[in-house]
């Protein structure tokens, strides 16, 4: 099965793997699951140098898109987010903390 590419949108992106590779403009894109619909269809869009600002994540399975800012990288478990899914989390009260997405801040509190 193709996908319409993000790079190029022509309908020639293929899944390999955790990859996704265009047969087109020979693009290659880690794949990710999709926050929105949950599907391993999510790509971050290599910034190209456009005039005008061009989505940062695209997802070739719902169609969605997002800017940066509006989808972080989790650093504990690597799966991007929607920017509002994350939490603090403060090793010691003297230590300055780092978010994480709420899956793994529940994770790490309930373990």
């Amino acid at each position: 099965m193709f996908w319409k590419c993000p790079q190029c949108g022509k309908k020639s992106l293929r899944v390999e793997g955790e990859k996704a590779v265009c047969l087109a403009c020979s693009g290659t894109n880690k794949v990710y699951p999709c926050p929105q619909c949950g599907v391993r269809a999510l790509v971050e869009r290599i910034p190209g140098g456009e005039r005008h600002p061009a989505p940062r994540y695209l997802c070739f399975s719902c169609g969605g898109s997002w800017a940066a800012g509006e989808i972080e990288t989790c650093p504990e478990c690597g799966r991007p987010e929607f920017s509002t899914e994350f939490e603090e989390l403060i090793i010691c009260r003297s230590a300055a903390g780092f978010y994480v997405c709420r899956k793994c801040y529940e994770k790490i509190f309930r373990d």
